[in-house]
């Protein structure tokens, strides 16, 4: 009876774990502020036509440019299931694959540590692994890493048989086709292989060597692996080589150090930083306490957790994009941690009523602590966000022509809808363009004359922007244009703004839709 009541017990708090992960991703496709449009035209493009664009032909400005395309499997993946179930199917893919990511993780920490050592930092670390709750290809790497270190960990501990060690190579040819990250595949195999050569040379026993021989096979076929992509060695190579060319310092690549900057600069408030920060100090904390075992002799050197703690907070501190990761590795590497200083159990039901109460008191007060991190009625849900295609059916009904000048982030969502009817000044992949565009890109909104320059030379009918682009010079840009004679805004909502220049092929709808300056200038 006991027992029974204990198993349901954790059932319960485990499930409520998953519910808080799910409520926590579960928001409904925003297509205007991600690259999941352009994606999905990846995906068309394969099925109907069997191409992988190489150069950015979603572009007019600079279609022949070159370009690895190291995620087009995603957007195959991507396509299919929004073909079959529309964007509904593709919201529930997401939370699918994002709970068999938690759940590995979770069982990893819960079997080398303990139930509730393992659900309490679970609940510490949910947020900051919902951190990039997008639908993105990253979503994929994320769940390889938890398959990869769920196989090598437990095979390092006997608790499979080395026959699961064939399924890495086989799974690294599909991540080298889904997503950029996918070196990391290749880090954790080396990791465990190191630590068996370690171990080979500290105790040469037979079972060392047969250890080694087993990782290093499959390290080396892994490495074969990745070179079964479209680019082979270029895009093997290609994650060492894509920052080379990026130019723009896009938000999600901003340190730490720089994030905390802008925070005191600008007082804009950023939610995951807080979490990551509570999820890192605890990951700090944990280690402190294996560092005095070390120093008493009381416990082996941890070498798989050391390297793997090292290599995931330099990515996290190094680019808010990789907070996400950092997240799932810290919950295992934590809860086995702070095992090697609770050895007891708890073994009594009064003890697991304890741990769920308190794993509720910690959900409720980081939901306190950052409520506008968690999704609101607007956005919570699965499927399509509401109100993302006003701009667009405005656009194709009227039938605006271009050529559009349009911001960073707006060029996937009218690659999907109007490709290849017209194409983007330019889109969020600052790798696929040229230096002096971005340069260009950037003056034109920081100096008029530079503005000038660039209208006169690309003719520009429309200018397609978010509202509310977080860079002062795009909001100095667009409110330039609010006060310009030659454009006419026509439309406006939280996601977009629409200008349109007069006297163009679109004077008709200016016509009919420009919108009276006082909605933007109220006061004046």
């Amino acid at each position: 009876m006991i027992k029974s009541s204990k198993y349901f017990i954790q059932s319960t708090i485990f499930l409520f774990l998953l519910y808080t992960y799910s409520c926590s991703i579960v928001r409904k496709i925003n297509l205007t502020v991600t690259d999941l449009g352009r994606h999905l035209k990846n995906g068309e493009l394969f099925i109907h036509n069997f191409s992988i664009p190489a150069g950015n032909l979603y572009s007019y400005t600079c279609p022949d440019y070159p370009f690895i395309n190291h995620h087009w499997g995603s957007g195959v993946i991507f396509y299919l299931i929004k073909t079959f179930s529309g964007f509904n199917g593709l919201s529930i893919f997401i939370i699918l694959i994002s709970i068999a990511t938690l759940f590995l993780f979770f069982h990893v920490a819960w079997k080398y540590s303990s139930f509730e050592i393992a659900a309490l930092v679970a609940v510490i670390a949910i947020p900051t692994m919902a951190s990039r709750f997008r639908i993105r290809p990253e979503v994929f790497s994320y769940f390889f890493c938890a398959l990869f270190f769920w196989i090598l960990y437990n095979w390092k501990n006997k608790r499979i048989k080395h026959n699961f060690l064939i399924l890495l190579p086989i799974l690294e040819i599909l991540w080298v086709n889904l997503h950029i990250y996918f070196f990391i595949g290749i880090i954790l195999i080396g990791i465990f292989l190191l630590d068996c050569l370690i171990a080979f040379f500290i105790h040469k026993s037979k079972e060392t060597r047969v250890f080694l021989k087993q990782i290093s096979v499959v390290f080396i076929f892994s490495i074969i692996a990745t070179l079964l992509n479209p680019a082979t060695v270029k895009g093997a190579l290609y994650p060492f080589k894509i920052l080379v060319n990026f130019g723009i310092d896009t938000f999600d690549l901003q340190s730490v150090y720089q994030l905390r900057k802008v925070i005191a600069m600008t007082q804009f408030d950023f939610p995951p930083l807080f979490y990551f920060s509570l999820i890192f100090n605890l990951f700090l904390l944990s280690w402190v306490f294996v560092l005095i075992k070390l120093i008493k002799r009381k416990a082996p050197f941890p070498f798989i957790r050391l390297a793997l703690s090292i290599i995931f907070s330099f990515m996290a501190l190094t680019a808010v994009r990789n907070f996400a990761i950092f997240g799932y590795f810290a919950l295992p590497i934590i809860a086995i941690n702070l095992r090697s200083c609770i050895k007891k159990d708890i073994d009594n039901l009064l003890g697991y009523l304890i741990v769920f109460l308190l794993v509720i008191l910690i959900f409720f007060c980081l939901f306190l602590a950052k409520p506008q991190f968690w999704p609101d009625k607007r956005t919570f849900g699965i499927g399509l966000e509401k109100g993302t295609t006003d701009a667009i059916n405005l656009f194709q009904n009227e039938k605006i022509q271009g050529p559009v000048f349009n911001n960073f982030d707006t060029g996937g969502y009218l690659t999907y809808y109007l490709y290849p009817q017209q194409r983007v000044f330019i889109d969020n992949r600052p790798e696929a363009y040229p230096l002096d565009l971005k340069n260009t890109y950037l003056a034109c909104q920081k100096d008029d004359t530079q503005w000038e320059r660039l209208r006169s030379a690309y003719n520009f009918n429309v200018i397609f922007f978010s509202p509310h682009v977080n860079t002062p010079w795009g909001q100095s840009f667009l409110l330039r244009r609010l006060l310009d004679p030659l454009w006419a805004p026509v439309y406006v909502d939280d996601y977009f703004i629409i200008f349109l220049r007069r006297k163009g092929p679109n004077q008709g709808t200016i016509e009919k839709y420009e919108l009276p300056k006082d909605i933007f200038f109220p006061d004046k």
